[in-house]
């Protein structure tokens, strides 16, 4: 039974490298076929659209640098009137109830 295993085993494995061996020589055709379809003008025509797209991206990361920094700073102070709001209920954990002062009310 071992044997026939085995047999049966080397049979598959033959087999896959029969696939893999037919998926390189594709693979192997597609790129000479692209690299005719393209040739240097082609090769050179995307590298000039890649250079625009970056330049793009960059300016359009420039453009939104300020809103960027703006929206940074209003986490910011979120995140420091989260604070003070978590330390006034940890002293006084009433004021979930209770509320507080008013603003400008007199303490």
């Amino acid at each position: 039974r071992l044997v026939g295993d085995s047999a049966a085993l080397v049979g598959e494995l033959r087999q896959t490298r029969g696939q893999l061996d037919g998926a390189l020589a594709d693979g192997r055709a597609a790129l000479q076929e692209a690299r005719q379809v393209v040739g240097p003008a082609g090769l050179g025509q995307t590298l000039a659209s890649l250079d625009r797209l970056s330049t793009r991206g960059y300016l359009l990361l420039l453009q939104s640098q300020e809103q960027l920094a703006e929206a940074l700073g209003h986490l910011q102070e979120t995140a420091e009137n989260m604070e003070v709001f978590s330390q006034r209920i940890r002293d006084d954990p009433s004021l979930l109830l209770l509320g507080g002062p008013e603003e400008g009310a007199a303490r």
